[in-house]
């Protein structure tokens, strides 16, 4: 399950939106995450964050340091290519 790791290090489960649509979207990403999105691959699986985080001043992810703003930890079979 996907889910959202917030900038003060709270998370919540991010599920997609219908039953019939079983996977993430662009758009779901988009507002998890405030913006545009990227992709980055990690141990725990992929993890997306806002692209520009670091222009927008955005603060310091508790739980993954290096990064900025919010993140979505998801396997590659959450999201819709």
């Amino acid at each position: 399950m996907a889910l959202i790791v917030r900038a003060d290090g709270t998370t919540e489960p991010l599920r997609a939106k219908t039953a019939t649509r079983a996977k993430l979207t662009l758009k779901q990403l988009q507002e998890a995450v405030g913006g545009y999105i990227e992709i980055v691959a990690h141990e725990k699986g992929l993890l997306v964050c806002n692209e520009e985080g670091l222009l927008r001043k955005l603060p310091q992810n508790k739980r993954f340091p290096m990064f900025v703003g919010d993140v979505v930890i998801c396997s590659r079979t959450e999201i819709e290519v």
